[in-house]
């Protein structure tokens, strides 16, 4: 019977309707089960009656005899996740789990208030990052019927609804507006009646400079309020709309401005703050520049960003736009995208005086007119782009008639061609542009930087800052200074702890490998070097496969060569892994770690017994 050491489950993974760590979905069996399995898990530890269960799974069709029923979809999820997992009492059943990521939601939420609270700011918005990193979807769940499950997944978002606010208010607390921006956007999209989101969205917007984004976010609601509930927002809503049209509240906004004569917010990362101004400098000449920002995953390239943006001055224009999945978006989306949000926050008048004589070319791109009042001419497969490309620069140099335009490509690997080539083209052009693109290694930014920035670790002394002197050493010997790691194992209060998040984070990347993840996560169980005629032994795969895996590995930063052999690049990589794999895995793992071993006349007895005793 197989079972799982640690029993992690997530119903805001987005990704289904639950997941559990470790575990193929396939293997939880049916439909059933697995909305049994729902049923328990959003009951947080508490018993879940038979009526309740018998209920929601069938409505008002049950089968003859549906206790017994309930009781084999039981015997089903037990055998996978452990006889002990769900208990049977008078009561009902219950779910015995070790970690929900409802409840680190909610344990998180609460951290953010009180910080906040506490007038710690930075620490808030920390514990706000790691909330809003769990909160990938909103809460769905099977259909059930039944009064209690849908009671339970209003109340799921309720609290899901409440994370966001909470983590966007401390966020602006903290001066990282448009990061506040973003989760109270979301917040507001799911539900466009909430107005605490709203009014986050104005203050945070305005804290930005974007008065204009924060009167159309305010005029979109009122609009939707009175044609569907015919109603008016709130008055403290109101209060607030007047305040920024008097110019009221910039005087009170919190500072979401850094002079950069005080010195970079941004741990560590003062050098790197420093090539961005003077980048943006060299555009106010009307050169374009385009800053690449390369670093792996969670090494605070988009945090780099977004704090400079921060720093820049008002009369500079920003437009932060995030490139999806390769094929998934349209061409030139990344842009037309932030470009048309910005425009629509202007008024009509300033919209039109932008777009100028590009109007007909460009307002049915942005979303401003039909689609089919394209020109004709736009069909011309070289004509056609240039005109577009000519026409957007134009916008841009309109748009940055005080400043400059800032255009930063989050993901810009991921890119497409029509951005790329859009690009090359804008770079000979005299606009006061600065393109910033961040770029995760190993992949290749979309056009070679007039600039490109590294990012790497932090040391010893950055650490001691970014966490305080007394667990600084300890913190950095396990994370190597790597501040995605950094910030949660500071979050975990515990040195010796790892926060399921981390395990996520890490476990995500590995994934993202494909075969090569499947090697690391054995590897890690191994050992902390990785022995590729080892592994391809234990493994039973071609030697130069598990080799192929391990370079690719390395390109992503997750091994190291090593003289031929390789080794994580992270400690905190291998344990991370390891907390991931099932316990029969681990123990297969070692098993045959020890025969082959053994079967090597230059083994070490003792390292042969250590594996079979594991």
């Amino acid at each position: 019977m197989s079972s799982v050491h640690t029993l992690a489950i997530r119903l805001l993974a987005g990704l289904g309707h639950l997941e559990v760590d470790g575990v193929d979905p396939v293997a939880l069996g049916s439909r059933k089960a697995r909305s049994l399995l729902w049923l328990l898990a959003v009951g947080r530890g508490t018993f879940v009656s038979a009526d309740v269960i018998a209920e929601a799974l069938w409505a008002d069709i049950p089968p003859a005899r549906p206790s017994d029923q309930v009781s084999v979809l039981v015997s089903r999820l037990r055998a996978v996740l452990g006889r002990d997992r769900i208990e049977h009492g008078d009561a009902g059943y219950r779910l015995r789990y070790d970690w929900l990521d409802v409840d680190e939601v909610e344990a998180l939420t609460a951290e953010v208030d009180r910080r906040h609270s506490a007038a710690n700011h930075s620490g808030a918005a920390a514990a706000a990052r790691v909330s809003v990193s769990l909160l990938r979807s909103a809460p769905t769940g099977p259909e059930l019927a039944g009064p209690w499950a849908a009671a339970e997944l209003v109340a799921l978002d309720r609290l899901v609804a409440r994370a966001r606010r909470v983590a966007a208010t401390a966020l602006l607390a903290s001066g990282a507006w448009l990061e506040a921006v973003d989760v109270a956007a979301d917040a507001l999209a799911r539900d466009p009646y909430d107005e605490q989101a709203l009014r986050v969205v104005m203050r945070a917007n305005v804290a930005g400079g974007r008065v204009g984004a924060a009167l159309a976010a305010y005029a979109a609601a009122r609009d939707q309020l009175a044609d569907e509930l015919g109603t008016d927002p709130s008055a403290e809503t109101v209060d607030l709309h007047t305040s920024i049209l008097r110019g009221e509240l910039a005087l009170d906004a919190p500072a979401a401005r850094v002079d950069p004569g005080t010195g970079a917010r941004l741990v560590g990362r003062g050098p790197e703050l420093a090539r961005l101004d003077a980048a943006a400098g060299r555009a106010r000449e009307a050169t374009v520049q385009i800053v690449v920002v390369e670093g792996e995953a969670g090494i605070g390239k988009t945090s780099l960003v977004r704090d400079w943006v921060c720093r820049a001055p008002r009369s500079d224009v920003v437009l932060f736009g995030s490139c999806g999945e390769l094929g998934r978006s349209a061409p030139l989306d990344p842009l037309l995208s932030v470009l048309s949000a910005h425009l629509r926050g202007l008024g009509e008048e300033r919209f039109r005086e932008i777009l100028d004589s590009d109007a007909p070319l460009l307002a049915p791109l942005l979303g401003f007119a039909s689609a089919a009042s394209i020109p004709p001419l736009l069909a011309d497969g070289v004509v056609g782009p240039t005109l577009v490309y000519v026409a957007l620069a134009a916008v841009l140099r309109r748009l940055a008639s005080s400043g400059i335009a800032v255009l930063v490509l989050d993901d810009a690997h991921r890119c497409g061609t029509a951005l790329a080539e859009w690009l090359e083209f804008v770079r000979t052009r005299p606009v006061p542009l600065l393109v910033v693109a961040t770029v995760r290694s190993p992949q290749r930014a979309p056009v070679a930087g007039t600039e490109v920035v590294l990012l790497g670790p932090l040391d010893a002394a950055e650490t001691g800052e970014l966490v305080g002197a007394g667990r600084a050493q300890a913190l950095f010997d396990r994370s190597g200074g790597h501040p995605l790691f950094l910030t949660e194992l500071a979050l975990a209060q515990d040195v010796d702890g790892l926060p399921a998040s981390l395990v996520d984070a890490v476990t995500t990347r590995c994934d993202g490998l494909g075969r090569a993840g499947d090697l690391l996560r054995s590897a890690a169980v191994v050992g902390d070097r990785v022995d590729p005629d080892l592994l391809a032994a234990v493994l039973n795969r071609p030697t130069v496969e598990i080799l192929d895996d391990a370079e690719l590995a390395v390109r992503h930063h997750l091994l190291v060569d090593d003289g031929g052999t390789f080794r994580f690049r992270h400690a905190l990589v291998r344990d991370a892994l390891m907390t991931a794999t099932s316990a029969g895995r681990s123990a297969w793992l070692h098993r045959q770690v020890a025969r082959v071993l053994a079967r090597r006349p230059d083994a070490d007895p003792a390292e042969v017994a250590d594996h079979a005793r594991r």
